[in-house]
Order: structure tokens, then C-alpha cells, then sequence
């Protein structure tokens, strides 16, 4: 599972820019959580332009959980409610931005990032298996709804990092609010995923 990670950006890369990649295995680490058993593992990709100078530094914390018990008694599994008025994606509903996905979505953002994990688009795996109340929603996914909130308001001019973490789980058809903590600051980059009242996601910009 993908909980976080920090993007440096040092140098710009274009189209057609030859480029060498370096990856790294930063650490991994055994923890005991509430489900568990589980490893955190930090990861590091860095990009090089064509003379050799970096230009983009990422680091990515991934969640890695034993496989769930087949035989385990099953969560009851809801469907999201149906609603015509309800907007898909992204949308401005006076004012507010909200987020919304639905299973089709998914299925192509698993696609796209060629992202096997059944929870994202397996419901009966994802209710009856893994013991969620429906299909999770991408941890990238919900990073890339709170940068496409900031573009779309003009504040990703001159970025030069971004720090983001997912801290709770959002679930296919669940409507959740995006949130510009300080639109008013000049070059605000502070952005929430809510529902609820409870931070799913954040991101922060620094310019």
C-alpha cells in the first residue's frame, strides 16, 4: 500500500530528454499494527538530465501486509449510493471541490500504473477477502486529486517539492472534500482530503 513519500524537484526535464534513472531500497522495517504483522519499506528514485545534473529526487513509503486469510469472516459489504447529482472525479459544486470515484476509474488508474492489487477493482476479493466495506481507493490517486486541485487554481508555478501522506482509506463512490488549507497565501500549497471531517489525504507544496 502506498502511504506517502516526498518529491524534490532540482532541475526541469523536457520531452526527448535522454535520462538515467537510479533506484534505490532505502530501508525496510518490520512493525505490529492494529491489523498486524506488516513491513515499511522506503524506497528512493532519482532522475539525472543529460548532462549528468539531478533533476527530480523521490521517495516513496510503501506498506507491505501478509496475504488475508481466505476463510476470514467477510466485512458486510455496502454499495455506494447511486446519485445523479453526486459529481465523479473531481468537480467545483459551489465552490467547494469535491472527489468522487467510481469502479470504472479505478479500474483504468490500475491499469495506467500497472497496479495488480485486487482491493482496487476485485469487489468480492476486496469485500469478502481483504474485509473492506467496498473498492479502495488508490493512495496515488487521491495525491494526484489534491495536485490537480492546486494546477487547476494556478498554484503549481515554480514548485520545488512535494510532501504528501495518506492516512486513512477512501472507498469507491465515497465523496470526499479537497480542501485549499490557505488559498489566500500567496503560492499556497496545502491541501486536504476530507470526509467527514477526517483527513484521508495531504499534500503540501514547496516553492
Amino acid at each position: 500500500m502506498f502511504a506517502g513519500g516526498r518529491v524534490d524537484f532540482h532541475a526541469q526535464l523536457h520531452v526527448g530528454d535522454r535520462v538515467r534513472r537510479e533506484d534505490e531500497l532505502v530501508r525496510i522495517e518490520s512493525k505490529s499494527g492494529r491489523h498486524g504483522e506488516f513491513l515499511l519499506v522506503e524506497s528512493r528514485t532519482r532522475l539525472y538530465g543529460e548532462r549528468g545534473d539531478l533533476a527530480v529526487d523521490e521517495r516513496r513509503d510503501l506498506v507491505y501486509r501478509d496475504a488475508t486469510d481466505s476463510n476470514a469472516s467477510p466485512a458486510a459489504a455496502v454499495l455506494p449510493a447511486s446519485s445523479s447529482s453526486a459529481p465523479r472525479l473531481l468537480a467545483k459544486v459551489d465552490g467547494q471541490w469535491l472527489f468522487r470515484t467510481d469502479s470504472v476509474m479505478l479500474m483504468r488508474f490500475s491499469s495506467a500504473t500497472s497496479n495488480g492489487h485486487r482491493i482496487h477493482f476485485d469487489w468480492p476479493y476486496a469485500t469478502q477477502v481483504e474485509g473492506y466495506p467496498g473498492l479502495v481507493v488508490h493512495g496515488p490517486l487521491m495525491t494526484l486529486a489534491l495536485v490537480e486541485v492546486l494546477r487547476l487554481e494556478g498554484s503549481t508555478s515554480g514548485v520545488r517539492s512535494v510532501i504528501h501522506r495518506n492516512t486513512r482509506p477512501l472507498f469507491c463512490g465515497e465523496a470526499a472534500e479537497v480542501r485549499h488549507e490557505d488559498p489566500s497565501r500567496a503560492a499556497a500549497g496545502d491541501v486536504t482530503l476530507r470526509r467527514g471531517g477526517e483527513v484521508h489525504s495531504s499534500l503540501s507544496m514547496r516553492f
